[in-house]
């Protein structure tokens, strides 16, 4: 059985301190809660088979789909000004607040591209994360990539295909040079927090999901972007007020701990393959750019969680809370440059898939033995022995 591939979740935050203006709180939070009749998280192959909503192969289609439109999206960049002239007719289409058009405009009217040093994006103002925190921003543009990862149908139309994975690869822009210029954003680690609030048959799969091989113990979110907090009571904030709108769900808190990799095979693999920029882009503090910092909004892009362990925590408002808890890194090649690896593409690949699971593995460890779960310890024992014999080869 394979593991939890998890589709673009919706969400929003603002902070506990802003709680009693109740308006505009719930018009936010469906940002960062889950809480759809049918969420997202079970349209993956691993639950949809725990829990049966949707068709586990379409979805992996969707995703082949949209991985090769970014590779054609990469290799013809050169066709900028057409992909954006593409989503400026689309938004043209379908965003009807004004301000919010004013603000697309104003980044569709320069061309963004990867910095190579902060001299580069010294004068960015990094708009378009800008209008992602945004309410207006969020529910008319950024929605698209919601479709793209919700309908089955939405791959099958290339057009809207490019246009989506072109907002993207935006936001990734964005988000690079926003850790290039900024290095005190760059290779965030900590914990974030997120809520979803389900109907209560739903925890089972998570139940389930618990007593999984550790290989299969994962939720996978790829190409796409799910907002978080540094702040627990922020995230209960949204829960409280997401569970108003949704009187007859449960409230679950998901913590996840961003780590970094390990410092000496990030050296090595950048002394291995230079050209192959390796950033930190899937965990990034953002609160700075936010309409709403107070929020403390961390985004984190593409990740892969490796489920620690799920377990009941303390009640919101009489309701007792689930916690899934979790791991994920902060880094990936997510970069133009591996486009140009050539025949050094799969060993790159392969060399820094085995350092993420072999950190992975590390801090699994330590966190199971300081949790009593001695079976899981020695389970993760088992990953980072084979991950480690396999880069003495790879490292050699």
């Amino acid at each position: 059985m394979a593991g939890i591939s998890l589709l673009l979740c919706e969400g929003d935050m603002r902070s506990a301190e802003q709680a009693n203006d109740g308006d505009q709180t719930s018009d936010r939070a469906h940002r960062y809660v889950e809480a759809s009749d049918l969420p997202d998280i079970f349209k993956s192959k691993n639950l949809n088979q725990i829990k049966p909503y949707y068709d586990g192969a379409s979805v992996d289609q969707r995703m082949s789909d949209i991985r090769d439109a970014i590779i054609f999206i990469r290799e013809n960049w050169n066709d900028y000004w057409t992909f954006n002239e593409a989503l400026k007719q689309y938004t043209d289409e379908t965003v009807t607040d004004t301000e919010t058009k004013n603000r697309l405009e104003t980044i569709l009217a320069s061309q963004k591209d990867w910095a190579r040093t902060p001299q580069d994006v010294a004068d960015d103002t990094f708009d378009t994360l800008r209008l992602y925190t945004s309410a207006k921003g969020y529910d008319e543009i950024f929605s698209l990539l919601n479709h793209m990862f919700r309908n089955e149908e939405s791959t099958k139309q290339k057009e809207l295909t490019t246009i989506s994975v072109f907002l993207i690869e935006l936001l990734n822009i964005d988000l690079y040079n926003y850790c290039v210029v900024n290095k005190r954003f760059d290779n965030f680690t900590g914990v974030v927090y997120r809520g979803m609030a389900l109907p209560l048959a739903d925890f089972d799969a998570f139940d389930k999901l618990k007593h999984q091989p550790i290989s299969n113990r994962y939720i996978s979110i790829p190409l796409s972007l799910m907002s978080a907090s540094s702040s627990i009571d922020v995230a209960k904030n949204f829960i409280r007020e997401t569970l108003k709108r949704h009187k007859d769900n449960k409230p679950l808190m998901m913590k996840i701990h961003v780590i970094e990799l390990l410092p000496t095979y990030l050296s090595f693999y950048r002394v291995r393959f230079p050209s192959s920029v390796v950033s930190t882009i899937c965990a990034v503090d953002i609160k700075d750019l936010s309409d709403v910092p107070t929020e403390k909004e961390i985004l984190l892009r593409g990740p892969f969680f490796q489920v620690l362990d799920v377990y009941q925590g303390e009640d919101i408002d009489g309701e007792v809370c689930r916690v899934l808890e979790m791991v994920m890194l902060n880094t990936n090649r997510d970069h133009i440059s591996t486009m140009q690896l050539g025949v050094d593409s799969t060993p790159a690949r392969v060399l820094f898939g085995t350092m993420v699971a072999a950190t992975r593995s590390r801090f699994a460890i330590d966190f199971c033995e300081q949790k009593g779960l001695k079976d899981d310890a020695d389970e993760y024992r088992k990953i980072l022995d084979e991950k480690t014999s396999k880069l003495a080869e790879l490292m050699n």
